[in-house]
């Protein structure tokens, strides 16, 4: 949902699947029901569901046409005490994201409206949704050089989910832990098992630094324990 390249910059970027999650997080709640006959599959391609507040009028239809062949209306009949007031409709696709539209009004109970391919659209009778931003993101800059860490400024490593601040783990977990020798804190290998990776697999490893750097150098002082293995690699 969102890229942070840089995070010792501060600076990210917002995906457009945010948006598709606000297209059911800003519409609906932990403790709303799915409605009976209001969820199906798209003739030319795609989905809806349908979900109502307990108790009370109010619902929201949350619609996808991924894969849809061509344009495509459906007609809705607002049955089983749900609310006949004014729809807000919210619209996503490739080009613009969470963008109001135009109201619908239903007539008689009825109401219709006409889906462009690949769009994620959202109606609802609640009201209170925005597309939230910020205009002070921070700039991007390069991870600071030289750079090095013994890990003992974490005086409380629970504090921080026991990670460090620019490390990423890969295919293993590596927490901030106290030296053996009792001298501080390290970076330590604590899951011993071979996990279910999305990597490709390799041995247990994490990761920090720029890809920019050139022409550096690096030191690491290791403790192995229990006849295992440790190294460093530049990419």
């Amino acid at each position: 949902m969102l890229i942070a390249r840089q995070p010792w910059s501060g600076h990210y970027q917002i995906r457009e699947a945010l948006w598709g999650y606000a297209h059911y997080g800003q519409f609906t709640a932990a403790d709303w029901q799915y409605v009976n006959g209001g969820c199906d599959t798209l003739k030319e391609g795609g989905s809806y569901v349908t979900l109502k507040v307990p108790d009370r009028g109010d619902y929201s239809i949350i619609i996808e046409t991924r894969g849809a062949k061509s344009t495509q209306q459906l007609n809705f009949e607002i049955k089983g005490g749900l609310s006949r007031g004014a729809l807000a409709v919210w619209k996503s696709d490739w080009h613009a994201q969470f963008i109001r539209q135009t109201d619908i009004l239903p007539q008689n109970g009825h109401f219709s409206i006409t889906l462009d391919t690949g769009a994620i659209y959202s109606l609802t009778t609640t009201r209170g949704q925005q597309k939230g931003s910020f205009s002070d993101t921070l700039s991007a800059h390069s991870f600071p050089f030289p750079y090095q860490d013994n890990f003992d400024q974490y005086k409380n490593p629970k504090a921080y989910g026991y990670l460090p601040s620019y490390t990423a783990d890969i295919a293993g977990v590596f927490e901030i832990s106290l030296r053996t020798d009792k001298r501080g804190n390290c970076l330590k290998q604590v899951l011993a098992e071979k996990p279910q990776c999305w990597a490709p697999e390799w041995e247990p490893y994490t990761i920090i630094g720029d890809p920019n750097w050139t022409d550096y150098e690096v030191s690491v002082d290791m403790m192995i324990d229990n006849q295992g293995a440790a190294g460093s690699w530049d990419a």
